[in-house]
């Protein structure tokens, strides 16, 4: 074989060589490997921002949690719970981002526009979820500002705060205060490229577990015993316990008192009465709180019968309490009582004094006074107008004023010297023992302990 012909094989070889192996060659220069080799840009933003740099094991911070842990593509849950988190949302997976540095990242479903979601768990117990007391979150690449918006909740699914992306690029969120249970991560304004979160850690708390365990009134003019019926003009006092069950301290809160028309007490719903503060409680500790309270007069009209007052701590949810659902509601003498409302005590006057005997029974006689039956009250009683409706706080039914009275009665000065005192006013009276027949045996019953009380 000549020079000439030899020359011609080859040309012939080399052209089929580069005609079959030219596109594999090509392909490859633009396939996504690791290594010097580009590929198609994969990222939050159209751009990338800086060289993707791929981690081959997690740094030295056990805590951070950079989603280099587990392979690309790994679709994300409980994979984290020995650390204290478990993520949802859409689908959370890890993927690459050519526009983060420290890529790989989390990223919800559809790629870089799903929602990211996560609550907190007892490392130890993953199945108890438990707070923090902070956490920490990168995120992004952002195109827009204010697009995305991370949101944090209490254990009773609250919303404590919220954040929105205030710049470009990346961008570091922190979180602090309350009772922090669980958080989510979501798009709320257009972001053309979308988000994915990175470098994620937190600070478990220690928290209080706060809770009544006691919790009753008394009414300082009345003879009888604790948790009474309290007339609408008399002050009372509340007692209540208070102990902190958890492993953590309580820095100062508040305890408040509401009322409610049901057996249940609802804070957004009920009206507050009373409120204090308690400076701390240790972990383990318990304090006993005295409450003073105005009297059922001062509540906005129409409230009537039996109504409960009841004992809420920390309703604004401020502390890093680790179970709210203990902190109201818990039963009655624990945290709440009910409260049957009596008619007012008529305030108690002098209306003549420096009488002789017959003059006070002249004075009686004038002004309309007649004996009463013995036991009844101060000795004359004096029936208020027929014409007046009075509504009584007992049951919330409207009588007549027959059904009321003015007492009265002649006290010794001294020797041979008369004073008058008189219960109540024209339109202002005591509830009527003789009338009680013409309401019914429920009325008399009711009669006979207010004055018994009162």
């Amino acid at each position: 074989m000549n020079t000439v012909t030899q020359l011609r094989r080859k040309l012939l070889l080399l052209f089929i060589g580069v005609m079959f192996l030219g596109a594999p060659i090509q392909q490859a220069a633009q396939a996504s490997q690791v290594g010097g080799l580009q590929r198609a840009h994969q990222g939050t933003s159209p751009f990338v921002h800086s060289p993707t740099a791929v981690r081959a094991a997690a740094p030295s911070d056990a805590s951070l949690i950079t989603f280099s842990e587990f392979p690309t593509g790994t679709t994300i849950s409980n994979q984290y719970a020995n650390r204290g988190v478990i993520f949802g949302g859409d689908s959370p997976f890890i993927s690459n981002d050519d526009s983060n540095p420290t890529s790989p990242v989390l990223s919800g479903t559809p790629r870089f526009t799903g929602a990211i979601e996560g609550y907190f768990v007892d490392p130890s117990d993953q199945t108890r979820r438990t707070i923090v007391s902070s956490f920490q979150v990168d995120a992004g690449y952002f195109d827009a500002t204010g697009s995305t918006r991370l949101v944090w909740f209490d254990p009773s699914g609250q919303k404590i705060g919220e954040l929105v992306n205030s710049k470009l690029g990346l961008e570091t969120f922190e979180v602090s205060g309350g009772s922090i249970a669980s958080w989510r991560f979501e798009i709320t304004q257009p972001e053309a490229n979308g988000f994915a979160i990175d470098n994620f850690s937190l600070v478990p708390a220690v928290p209080p577990d706060l809770t009544t365990t006691a919790f009753e009134y008394q009414v300082p003019a009345s003879r009888r015993p604790l948790n009474s019926p309290v007339a609408s003009n008399a002050s009372y006092s509340i007692t209540a316990k208070v102990e902190n069950i958890g492993s953590g301290p309580a820095e100062s809160f508040t305890v408040t008192v509401y009322l409610s028309s049901d057996a249940t007490i609802d804070p957004q719903r009920d009206h507050v009465l009373e409120s204090v503060t308690v400076p701390e409680l240790a972990a383990g500790a318990s304090t006993t709180v005295q409450i003073d309270m105005e009297p059922p007069s001062t509540w906005a009209p129409g409230w009537s019968g039996v109504v409960t007052i009841g004992l809420v701590i920390d309703p604004q949810r401020l502390l890093p309490d680790i179970d709210f659902t203990n902190n109201q509601n818990r039963g009655v003498g624990v945290d709440s009582q009910p409260l049957q409302l009596y008619d007012p005590v008529p305030p108690v006057s002098t209306r003549a004094s420096g009488l002789t005997y017959r003059q006070a029974l002249l004075w009686m006689a004038r002004n309309r006074f007649v004996p009463q039956l013995p036991g009844t009250g101060r000795g004359w009683t004096r029936p208020l107008s027929p014409r007046l409706r009075i509504r009584s706080p007992f049951d919330g039914g409207i009588r007549n004023g027959l059904a009321y009275r003015q007492d009265a009665g002649i006290y010794p000065v001294r020797r041979g010297v008369y004073r008058i005192d008189v219960s109540g006013t024209a339109t202002f009276g005591e509830p009527a023992p003789l009338t009680t027949l013409v309401y019914g045996r429920r009325w008399l019953s009711y009669v006979r302990d207010w004055h018994d009380r009162y």
